[in-house]
């Protein structure tokens, strides 16, 4: 039975089967040496060819040798060693690139949009196409070209390609956009933080909300927290990442946030606001819990002996703890050595709550941008996969 090469999703006025090509009929390897005085390229994690000195990637090469490097023109794409699980990387640079690399250039240009083949060649399907043709080890492994050549590319006509390729570098550069914002934001909080609490011997912070001067006192959590410790998960429960029905209260094992959810139950061992730390494995990761909940396997629980004390105020505050542990086999930390640890706190109530919500706002800001750039990779990789066969 004949494949349809029609894809789910369409730009209007285009309803044509998509054509299949030969990979040797659509590319070509070129061999242009003698450009040494050109910048020297090299195959990035983003899928593009960069100038070395961009990235800060600095190594010495001869002259002599640079004359050996291949030419690399803007819209070349280039085979290189992490072409099996990367795809091929594209260049809108002109520049030379180690002879170990194949470069490709198109033999018709008129009629194959360099953009629209960037996602071709990058995307999941393609990468997977590689295996076959694909020899070595992990650290050594290459890519037959001469095989590669017999592969078929299915591609459509050059203005729905034009149309796609405009249309997904639309949305990878919104997304590089809100990557910047949010390592920003970031970055921002990270200063804060520094400047907001008492760095080393220092107790009192940098910067403060106006009419507070007073120090900061040193406590010990054990002084601060009553700790609990994990047990046994509830006998009643779903094995699931969100609440199912009468299974709405969460269990936390240890892990970091978006790891730490083992399931829901139907009932709850913690019924106040709580500080989680994870003691196995997996050592550190303060996380504020709002809601009933139970903690499992020795996952560490902070309930504060004082309900006037701000919760997230405090959880920062032992966020800037560098815990003690064991190191031997599974790292793992007790209630002695997490309850010995010393934290700066003010004792002032109402500053406690100014810090802790002002960074609530920043983590709330966080949140919001992370789910922005979340849903357009999600829109990305669907058009990915339902612009293409």
């Amino acid at each position: 039975m004949k494949k349809v090469l029609v894809p789910r999703v369409r730009f209007k006025g285009f309803s044509e089967e998509l054509k299949e090509e030969k990979f040797g009929e659509l590319l070509f390897r070129i061999n242009e040496k003698g450009y040494e005085f050109l910048d020297t390229l090299t195959a990035s994690k983003s899928g593009e060819m960069l100038k070395r000195k961009s990235i800060n990637y600095h190594i010495q090469v001869a002259k002599e040798s640079l004359k050996n490097y291949n030419r690399v023109l803007k819209n070349d794409f280039v085979l290189h060693l992490s072409t099996y699980e990367s795809g091929l990387a594209y260049s809108k640079e002109i520049g030379i690139t180690s002879p170990a690399y194949d470069v490709l250039r198109f033999f018709d240009k008129n009629n194959n949009d360099p953009i629209f083949f960037k996602y071709v060649f990058s995307n999941k399907k393609f990468i997977n196409s590689l295996v076959p043709f694909t020899y070595g080890l992990r650290q050594g492994k290459s890519i037959n070209l001469e095989e590669l050549n017999k592969s078929l590319i299915e591609k459509t006509n050059i203005s729905e390609q034009q149309k796609i390729g405009k249309l997904l570098d639309q949305i990878s550069n919104l997304i590089s956009l809100e990557e910047i914002k949010l390592n920003k934001l970031k970055q921002l909080k990270e200063t804060l933080l520094q400047k907001m609490f008492p760095e080393g011997n220092s107790k009192t912070p940098r910067i403060r909300f106006k009419w507070f001067s007073k120090e900061w006192k040193e406590e010990k959590l054990d002084d601060i927290f009553k700790v609990i410790t994990g047990g046994e998960p509830p006998k009643n429960y779903k094995n699931s990442k969100h609440p199912v029905g009468k299974y709405k209260y969460p269990i936390y094992s240890n892990g970091q946030e978006a790891n730490a959810i083992w399931g829901f139950s139907d009932n709850y061992s913690i019924n106040t606001e709580a500080i989680t730390i994870s003691s196995i494995g997996t050592i550190g990761f303060p996380v504020v819990r709002k809601m009933f909940f139970t903690p499992i396997i020795r996952l560490k629980t902070l309930l504060p002996y004082n309900k006037n004390m701000n919760i997230n105020f405090l959880n920062l505050s032992v966020s800037q703890i560098n815990f003690s542990f064991n190191q031997a086999g599974i790292p793992s930390m007790n209630s002695n050595q997490l309850k010995d640890n010393i934290i700066l706190i003010s004792r002032n109530f109402s500053e406690q709550q100014k810090i802790g919500d002002f960074f609530c706002k920043i983590d709330t800001l966080i949140n919001l941008y992370q789910s922005k750039l979340n849903k357009l990779k999600q829109i990305k990789e669907a058009l990915l996969q339902k612009m293409f066969v």
